[in-house]
């Protein structure tokens, strides 16, 4: 009854898994390319990660991600992130923008996903 009244939302969990696999992806290439940025947007998406597990239904970046098609319910009532386009090259900017918090990268990530459509 909580999640109806604004508590967590399964896109947000969903969304923390999508985003705990890109930031293994930054890390494992700032293994490889000794870059510093590359490690750092991996620990960031880490925040982003725990930040979007806590996402009410009532937060306007899910809607964005939601109207992007970037979710798909599943028959035992979870959801999982649909990887379109668009979400891959919001990660891509974020080597390129001033990210400070978790915070930072879902709303960077909504912006992108909204430009790129």
């Amino acid at each position: 009854m909580q999640e109806q009244f604004g508590g967590a939302d399964p896109r947000g969990e969903a969304l923390a898994v999508f985003l705990r696999h890109a930031a293994a992806m930054f890390s494992m290439s700032a293994d490889e390319t000794d870059q510093a940025a590359v490690a750092s947007v991996g620990m960031i998406l880490l925040d982003a990660a725990k930040n979007s597990e806590h996402l009410s239904r009532a937060d306007q970046r899910l809607a964005v991600f939601s109207d992007a098609g970037c979710f798909e319910s599943m028959p035992d009532g979870s959801v999982r992130v649909v990887e379109p386009d668009v979400l891959h090259r919001g990660l891509l900017r974020l080597l390129a923008s001033p990210v400070v918090s978790g915070d930072d990268v879902l709303t960077l990530l909504a912006e992108a996903v909204e430009d790129l459509r």
